[in-house]
């Protein structure tokens, strides 16, 4: 069972951060999960998905969005809460320790939304969010520059973008079927289908090619992207190389629904780390 360690500077010094005294974000949130969290989770933690995931109405449209009927409502996935789903109930995964403490039980496979919290990013620039339930002055100032956030927050974004286009396939296959009703364990499977075979081609990548991709990916804000761009560039571009070959087993399932346009968002609007930042908590000067 892996719980939260100190945070690690680069020089391999531990250093102490909020997160090994405090819970509140583990108690005080609804925790949305992409495609992969579910498929890490799922494989990794020999778990199905039913037993951790719930299923969140959502009023709008939005990347991660999906159907069970043409026209019917939308849902997004998000962790469970231990008892009654309630905001303010613990995680399914959090454990408590004697002394009213308590860790992450699912610490290296958590969601892409937890290990880049309380960070946010944008033009580049990584901050800490204006809405943190961390302690005051936890985060000491500067925290935000350190690689790693960078290197978290550009994952966020790959993970969405790509998620965005698994769930694009699946409301598409659900229009194509007017009338139809589905069920959440066919989109379940659906998204572990998928992410296997993503798996395999990340593998087929090697670490440090899938390490290259994430660390171009485009963040926001960004320019719209379409699917003669994407055919002209893959040859020389590395992430979008692999936004084709993703997109490409993505296409594979459903066949009988034609490729969809890219489904990447110009601007962010699916969670609060993608939102812009106050340049003043990113420990950057700024103008008198």
């Amino acid at each position: 069972m892996s719980m939260n360690p100190p945070d690690a500077r680069e020089d391999g010094k531990a250093t102490p951060v909020p997160c090994i005294t405090c819970d509140a974000c583990c108690r005080n949130y609804v925790v949305p999960v992409s495609g992969e969290d579910i498929w890490k989770l799922s494989t990794r933690q020999r778990l199905d998905p039913s037993q951790f995931v719930v299923v969140v109405p959502e009023k709008a449209p939005r990347p991660d969005a999906f159907r069970l009927a043409e026209g019917g409502p939308l849902h997004t996935l998000a962790l469970d809460k231990k008892g009654p789903f309630s905001i303010k109930r613990p995680c399914v995964f959090l454990i408590e320790l004697p002394g009213s403490a308590a860790r992450c039980g699912v610490y290296d496979d958590r969601p892409i939304v937890c290990s880049t919290y309380p960070m946010s990013m944008w033009s580049g620039v990584v901050a800490l969010r204006r809405d943190v339930l961390c302690p005051p002055g936890g985060w000491p100032a500067g925290s935000a520059l350190q690689p790693k956030w960078r290197t978290a927050m550009q994952r966020l974004v790959f993970q969405m973008d790509i998620y965005g286009e698994v769930v694009a396939r699946w409301n598409a296959r659900v229009a194509a079927r007017p009338g139809v009703s589905f069920v959440l364990p066919e989109y379940l499977s659906y998204v572990i289908n998928v992410y296997s075979r993503l798996n395999e081609l990340q593998e087929a990548i090697g670490p440090e090619g899938v390490k290259g991709v994430v660390g171009t990916w485009p963040t926001f804000p960004r320019p719209a992207l379409d699917a003669e761009t994407v055919a002209e560039f893959a040859p020389r571009v590395p992430w979008l190389r692999y936004f084709a070959l993703a997109r490409g087993v993505i296409d594979e399932f459903y066949p009988y629904v034609s490729p969809l346009p890219p489904a990447l968002r110009a601007n962010a609007d699916a969670t609060a780390a993608e939102q812009p930042v106050d340049l003043v908590t990113a420990g950057l000067p700024t103008a008198p």
